[in-house]
């Protein structure tokens, strides 16, 4: 008692309440200059340490001096008349007292004060359990280990996306960002999401030294850092448990609960960066996927065991039909990349079938097959093993829509839009979806927001675009685009104005029908100029000779046509309605008895 009498005389009590006040704020300030001006990352987290070491420093000086009028003297030589270490606690009293008060007043503020701005996904707001994975950034002096951090930063954003109660920004989005010193708090706005990991690895002969630290996009400040120093005996061992272990850190600031990562790869680390360039190459799409089939087909080789390859290089050989009439200098044959596709799918199902990307591929085999229901089943498998993975998303939202399932297509690809905001491609899925719907104005924003994110992948669908203006404003609105389009890519555009000038004067005749069936896209003006054939031919022509189906989009043409005896023949082709009377029918078919189905048309007015 008399120790903590003479404690409290002495103002040791006020004096740590001082110190942890005014040290917290210091923290504050800290991390907020360190993300304001560019400060070392270390910087704020040395002022944390200082404050730490200074504490007990504080105390023992609390306790050994004293303020008096004539200066600081130490306790012992001060009579105790002549204290006035009670006018000095009033004092560290109302230093406490305004301290609390502008602590309190920091955390009302950040509570009531909205974001800066809006996410660039098109959400109000962004959820707190939301995160971006920044590629870890290599500081080895050779320079010669980024794919040893893309890899950590792969397997973390992996393990972290199979929550179903964490939104985890795609990694394309989160990869753009890799070499630029962008600002975390137009970073979290940019890809929607309140927090941020980032980064470094520093290789030194056979040690590595990995620093990951989790920060609040908002304001900078850290939420949880960490380092680890390891051997690079077995370098993939390493980084699986460097994974494992951040992801198992941050589940208590975010609150998460996770399971432990689940490895698919190579221990080859030449096959293993192939494969990260890859996955790079095939999210450009266009050119980038003969690089991607490369970049597979190397990993394999290299490895003839790497599940997660085979099952990427069946993806890339399904999704060439949709861009190029050549492969390897020879014309593309549908037969001929199918079997190629259909040959890794298998591979990848022998060597792990439980591995979501086995699944997909499966299921992309399958549904070229025109195997819809086990198709969708594989799907099923994927998503139920990583219900976040974008490019099992983007595909199953493309076979929702070929099987005129709109609504359930919608919801994935806006699903993908808010994981991946800066894929041109799924802005794509969004469109396609929102014109299904009829929702245009939607469909229009996609669009341009795709041609905003890659100018290069937008000349593909630049006749569809037309086609989408003429049927949601009309062909005076189509024609008017075409005047007016700057930098218009070099397919298409005087097909385009053929089509267009040709429906606005009613010429039917500026069009043979082979050359309306080979026009991609143009379903809406083939009908003004060549009726209900020309769009059946198109149909016809997309589904045996490409890899997508259109004999379910919601365009209106399309619509037009369902009850043409064409339309009926079509679908019994490629087993649709087998599907239908297996898991349900769309609402423009019905069955009729138990082998019959009939669809209704909704007329199309010029």
């Amino acid at each position: 008692m008399k120790l903590f009498e003479e404690l409290k005389r002495r103002n040791v009590f006020r004096v740590a309440g001082v110190y942890a006040v005014v040290g917290w704020l210091m923290a504050q300030v800290s991390s907020t200059l360190e993300n304001a001006i560019g400060l070392p990352a270390w910087f704020d987290g040395m002022v944390v340490a200082l404050l730490l070491i200074g504490f007990p420093i504080a105390m023992i000086l609390a306790w050994a001096f004293e303020m008096t009028p004539e200066g600081v003297k130490l306790t012992a030589n001060v009579p105790e008349g002549e204290s006035i270490a009670p006018k000095t606690g009033r004092g560290l009293d109302f230093v406490i007292i305004g301290g609390l008060a502008l602590v309190g007043a920091m955390i009302v503020a950040d509570r009531l004060t909205p974001e800066n701005a809006a996410p660039a996904t098109g959400a109000t707001a962004i959820a707190e359990a939301s995160i971006a994975v920044l590629p870890f950034v290599d500081m080895s002096a050779a320079g010669d280990q980024e794919y040893f951090g893309d890899g950590i930063a792969e397997e973390i954003l992996n393990v972290l996306a199979k929550s179903e109660s964490l939104k985890v920004a795609g990694r394309t989005s989160s990869f753009q960002f890799k070499g630029k010193a962008e600002d975390l708090r137009a970073i979290g706005n940019t890809l929607g999401v309140a927090n941020v990991l980032e980064g470094s690895i520093r290789k030194d002969g056979v040690r590595v030294r990995i620093t990951a630290q989790l920060i609040r996009a908002s304001d900078g400040f850290h939420l949880w850092s960490e380092t680890y120093d390891r051997d690079l005996t077995d370098i993939f061992r390493v980084q699986e448990e460097i994974a494992n272990s951040i992801a198992d850190a941050m589940q208590t600031p975010l609150g998460l609960k996770l399971g432990a990562l689940e490895t698919a790869r190579t221990q080859n680390s030449e096959a293993y960066d192939l494969f990260l360039k890859g996955n790079a190459e095939f999210a450009r799409r266009g050119e980038g996927l003969v690089e991607a089939a490369k970049d597979f087909e190397s990993a394999v080789s290299l490895d003839p065991d790497f599940a997660a390859a085979w099952a990427n290089l069946a993806v890339v050989y399904s999704t060439t039909v949709g861009w190029f009439d050549k492969w390897e200098g020879r014309p593309l044959r549908m037969k001929m990349i199918n079997a190629r596709a259909e040959h890794a799918a298998a591979k990848a199902i022998a060597l792990n079938p439980d591995l979501a990307a086995s699944q997909h591929a499966l299921g992309i085999t399958l549904r070229d097959r025109w195997q819809w229901a086990r198709s969708e089943d594989a799907f099923v498998k994927a998503l139920a093993a990583e219900p976040n993975a974008t490019p099992i998303l983007e595909d199953y939202s493309e076979l929702l829509g070929f099987l005129g399932r709109w609504k359930e297509a919608a919801e994935v690809a806006r699903k993908l839009a808010q994981i991946d905001p800066m894929t041109a491609q799924f802005q794509s899925r969004l469109m396609s979806t929102s014109w299904d719907l009829q929702e245009y104005d939607a469909a229009i924003a996609a669009f341009e927001r795709r041609r905003e994110l890659s100018p290069e992948s937008f000349n593909n669908d630049f006749l569809s675009y037309v086609n989408l203006i003429a049927e949601a404003r009309g062909l005076d609105a189509a024609a008017a685009f075409l005047a007016s389009c700057k930098n218009c890519p070099e397919r298409y555009p005087g097909v385009a104005r053929r089509l267009v000038d040709a429906a606005r004067a009613g010429d039917r005749s500026a069009f043979t029908a082979s050359d309306l069936a080979s026009i991609d896209g143009g379903e809406h003006l083939k009908f003004l100029i060549g009726g209900e054939d020309a769009v059946m031919d198109s149909l016809e022509y997309a589904s045996f000779n490409q890899y997508y189906v259109a004999v379910n989009y919601g365009s209106k043409p399309v619509r037009a046509v369902r009850a043409t005896p064409r339309y009926k023949r079509l679908v019994k082709d490629i087993g649709m309605d087998e599907y239908w009377r297996e898991r349900g029918w769309p609402s423009f078919c019905h069955p009729v008895g138990k082998v019959d189905f009939q669809c209704t048309a909704e007329p199309m007015k010029p």
